[in-house]
């Protein structure tokens, strides 16, 4: 047995070993590929694993350990994560987080809390994140206090004064830490304007007036509304965000540092804008709210390497990209328009003549007016397109378009490709748009690593998709029948939505390792054939009876999530939830189980036998309607427990959860434990002793209740969050017994308002949550 469960490692070990007789740039090219959750499972292997903890740790955002509970909402399902192409197809192009320009993608920080945060310091005491995030003083100041010597080793911080911060005491000197960037309301939180000489990026609304205007010599980054004199301030600028409407008529747009190197703007009017004396401008980011009629009213410098446009709501006019040829350096180039009903057809169709430099190309088309049903197309791209020879990415997308697509001769050079078509349905059923002709005859190139399309009817595509992809994202309004992925010896991930699929029978590739099929409401069938099957997502599906007939999943999968809500929030699907689940049909290699919000009740899940899953360490059984808790009902491998959101109002044993020796992190906010605690049969909770987090929040716990709460044996807690219940006035119960039995502790949240009622004296773990007045959101972070 000891020696079965040695193996993987004994395997990741050899891999490693492998891996560190090659360059160091191959090895961080080989973690980028390798999807997040697993590369997890490699963070303690040598060399490989430093690898990984830079990736996944590379930007950090502290965040509060208290998440409130939020019903009414249908569980998303994991994030799909893309290798080539943006995460989703925007409308508009400052929608989307300049972090790229920079290698910082606003997604890539990792939300941590400052527990979490300590705990990976102390685990990689080598490691040091690039940046560290506080939206608020009162996490930093806290971290101040406690853990000076770990943020001085911090290269760059980035700080939020929010109006909550009026609350905290005044801040830290800033001189002992590498401050690099401040979001603020000068004048009215800034406690110390000093600060502003020593940083390199200012987010704010208003430019502060300060006597000494030498303040903004070393900015590198500002984003603000004001217009000022920004090459007199900021000589050093590289970066520009301007978030308010700019009339080019009337005020025109201030000379700006020769410096700059990347400008975001709201255009109201344009007649002209020539930028070409900005050298070192390589970045260009306009919403034109105008609209988006002439390239040619833009100049840039021959250096340009990234142009994102994008043109109003209910504009009549088209886009002219004659011109962009003039731009040798060009790299990539995404326009967006908004049309309405009476626009002419889209100029895409022109004979557009495309630098070859370019390596990323995007056209989004969006029509502004869902009633026009007229069946004329907005968008005609064809065989006069002519597509840059060295393009790595491709995304099309747009409403009532005619591609003419087995005309498009795509260069062998591209590695992604999006094809997105919006189409009101009454097109599709009757057949009056779309021509019944074969696509893709001749298509797909064997670069292609990801392709993801949306598209009317999938069936009709004829050629089979390149073996080289590994990445493959299919939607369709029409359910897939005859497409065959068995020869796809490279997929790695495969995400299917098609409106009206019931059933999914299928053989999938030897190596496919994530299937996602969520947000398939009417999917009710699920039998599918894949031997290297680890992530399966069901999240939003209509499988309500998890027996053999209809239920049949690789034995290799190790997470699982099946959620079958009972609505929609806004009732635009049938009231659906878990009915039956036969004994041991779920994987005997299930090591995580999400089922959210599927109406579990407390006889299923008796039914479930969980206690079989002899490798299951998460569960995630949240918002569901189980109000009692027996014995063996869990299984003993557990790690990670969420019952959030579930009327637990009673117990078999106060002992109920002890038996879990390996349960770490156990979390019931929202619950009715309260009722519980007051009553006769109850009184005691106790905690297992292999507790590391815990989490009682929004269970409006009232007097005299903190000492029914036995955390005494939990002599390896390091987070416990109590916030949501203010009138625990005997809270200080609680405190006596961490201080004395839980060495580990980092942090112990607590209602602002119980303050008063705990003695601090000589505390260090103690913290408070106020409700936020007001968060400053100036965008998305350019860092």
């Amino acid at each position: 047995m000891e020696e079965h469960q040695n193996e993987p490692k004994r395997k990741k070990q050899k891999r490693s070993i492998g891996i560190a007789y090659l360059p160091t740039e191959i090895i961080d090219l080989i973690v980028y590929y390798i999807p997040d959750d697993y590369l997890e499972r490699y963070v303690d292997i040598p060399i490989l694993g430093y690898h990984a903890i830079k990736k996944l740790y590379r930007c950090i955002a502290i965040v509060s350990s208290y998440s409130q509970y939020r019903d009414g909402f249908s569980p998303e399902p994991k994030e799909f994560k893309y290798i080539t192409t943006t995460e989703e197809v925007e409308h508009n192009v400052l929608r989307e987080s300049l972090d790229k320009f920079s290698g910082l993608h606003i997604k890539d920080r990792k939300r941590l809390t400052v527990n979490e945060f300590i705990q990976l310091i102390k685990k990689f005491p080598g490691f040091t994140p690039e940046l560290l995030e506080f939206s608020g003083m009162e996490r930093f100041i806290w971290l101040h206090k406690r853990y000076p010597h770990i943020l001085k080793r911090l290269p760059r911080i980035a700080l939020s004064f929010l109006l909550d911060d009026k609350r905290v005491p005044k801040p830290v000197i800033f001189d002992q830490y590498n401050i690099y960037s401040v979001s603020d309301l000068p004048g009215v939180i800034l406690p110390d304007t000093s600060i502003l000489s020593k940083i390199s990026s200012l987010r704010t609304h208003n430019l502060p007036e300060l006597v000494d205007k030498t303040w903004g010599e070393n900015l590198q980054e500002l984003r603000c509304k004001g217009i000022a004199e920004f090459d007199v301030l900021f000589p050093n600028l590289k970066k520009l965000i301007l978030h308010h409407f700019v009339d080019l008529h009337e005020t025109g747009l201030p000379r700006l540092p020769s410096t700059l190197q990347l400008l975001q703007i709201t255009v109201c009017s344009i007649d002209q804008l020539d930028l070409s004396y900005l050298e070192s401008l390589r970045v260009f980011v306009a919403d034109c709210m105008s609209g988006v009629d002439r390239l040619s009213r833009f100049k840039f410098p021959r250096g340009i390497e990234r142009i994102m446009l994008s043109g109003s709501d209910h504009t009549t006019e088209v886009a002219n990209l004659e011109s962009i040829e003039s731009y040798p350096n060009l790299k990539e180039f995404k326009i967006t328009v908004d049309m309405d009903e009476e626009t002419e057809v889209l100029a895409f169709s022109e004979s557009t003549t495309f630098p070859e430099s370019l390596q990323k190309l995007d056209l989004f088309v969006h029509e502004s007016t869902v009633e026009d049903l007229s069946p004329r197309p907005l968008v005609e791209i064809d065989e006069k397109f002519r597509f840059p020879a060295d393009l790595k990415v491709l995304q099309v997308a747009a409403s009532k378009a005619s591609y003419n697509l087995d005309e498009w001769t795509l260069p062998p050079s591209l590695m992604g490709l999006v094809v997105w078509r919006f189409f009101p349905v009454e097109y599709e059923t009757d057949n009056k748009y779309e021509s019944e002709k074969v696509w893709w005859e001749s298509l797909f190139s064997d670069s292609l690593i990801e392709i993801r399309l949306s598209i009317p009817v999938l069936n009709r595509i004829s050629a089979p998709f390149p073996k080289s992809v590994r990445s493959l994202d299919l939607q369709s309004l029409n359910p897939i029948e005859s497409m065959d992925f068995s020869e796809l010896e490279n997929l790695y991930q495969l995400r299917i939505r098609c409106d009206r699929m019931n059933n999914f029978v299928c053989k999938l590739p030897s190596n496919l390792k994530t299937l996602d099929l969520s947000n398939n409401v009417l999917l009710s069938k699920v039998i599918i054939e894949a031997p290297s099957l680890t992530n399966l997502e069901l999240t939003n599906t209509s499988l309500e009876w998890i027996i053999s007939s209809n239920f049949q999943i690789p034995n290799s999968v190790e997470v699982l999530s099946l959620t079958v809500p009972e609505s929609e929030p806004d009732g635009s699907r049938r009231p659906c939830k878990l009915v039956k689940i036969e004994p041991n049909i779920l994987p005997t290699s299930l090591r995580e189980l999400y089922l959210r919000k599927s109406a579990i009740a407390c006889d299923f899940l008796h039914d479930l036998q969980l206690h079989n899953c002899k490798n299951l360490v998460k569960l995630d059984l949240s918002g569901n309607k189980i109000y009692h808790l027996q014995e063996n009902q869990l299984p003993l491998s557990l790690e990670w427990i969420s019952l959030d959101g579930n009327p637990i109002s009673s117990f078999c044993s106060p002992e109920v959860f002890t038996p879990l020796t390996k349960l770490r992190h156990l979390s019931m906010a929202s619950t009715k434990i309260n009722e519980y605690l007051q009553s006769e049969s109850g009184r005691l909770l106790k905690f297992p002793s292999s507790l590391l987090s815990l989490d009682l929040s929004d269970n409006n716990l009232q007097p005299g209740m903190g000492n029914g709460l036995i955390v005494s044996d939990c002599v390896r807690l390091q987070e416990f969050c109590l916030v949501g219940n203010k009138d625990l006035e005997d809270v200080q119960a609680i405190v006596n017994v961490i201080k004395a039995r839980c060495p580990n502790m980092v942090e112990l949240l607590l209602d602002s308002s119980l303050r008063e009622h705990v003695n601090e004296k000589g505390i260090r773990f103690l913290s408070y949550y106020s409700e936020p007045i007001f968060s400053l959101y100036c965008g998305p972070s350019f860092l």
